[in-house]
């Protein structure tokens, strides 16, 4: 993890300008035909174990790819992870993979599909940039910095 400016670790990529004006956001970077923006991770308190990451997942092309897996130096385990209610409450839970569609969007965001940073051994504020590998199926992996901002807590979220 990285204080915004100091320069630390991989520089933010530059994508396509495209994506960053069709998302709204700054684009984090591609990899292949697969185009990742408005990428976030949510700060933690001191003392907290774990916490999500976020972003949007563009495949441009014309094959289907599908993300397999993430690490991050900041995190013992980082895991793929859906949410899905169980006896009326939210439960989240790893799946071993993302489908990306060609030439479709996906976007991982709470409440739904997500990166779930398990072992903190550092705890992201606001400000800071937290990097993330990516690994995808069919077009590889790419290292990304996510930078961290806040978010409201989300009810009845169990492992």
């Amino acid at each position: 993890m990285t204080q915004s400016g100091h320069g630390h670790g991989p520089a933010p990529m530059q994508g396509e300008e495209e994506m960053g004006e069709h998302q709204g956001g700054q684009p984090l970077g591609m990899v292949g035909n697969i185009g990742m923006g408005q990428g976030w991770v949510r700060a933690t308190p001191p003392g907290t174990a774990n916490t999500g990451a976020f972003l949007h997942i563009h495949n441009r092309g014309d094959q289907g790819d599908e993300l397999i897996g993430a690490s991050s130096p900041i995190a013992r385990t980082v895991e793929l992870h859906n949410v899905r209610m169980n006896d009326g409450m939210m439960q989240m839970y790893p799946v071993e993979g993302i489908e990306i569609p060609a030439n479709e969007m996906v976007e991982l965001k709470p409440g739904s599909f997500h990166i779930m940073l398990i072992g903190l051994n550092a705890f992201p504020q606001p400000g800071d940039m937290v990097e993330i590998t990516l690994t995808y199926r069919h077009s590889g992996s790419v290292t990304l910095m996510f930078p961290v901002q806040e978010m409201a807590p989300m009810h009845d979220m169990t492992h």
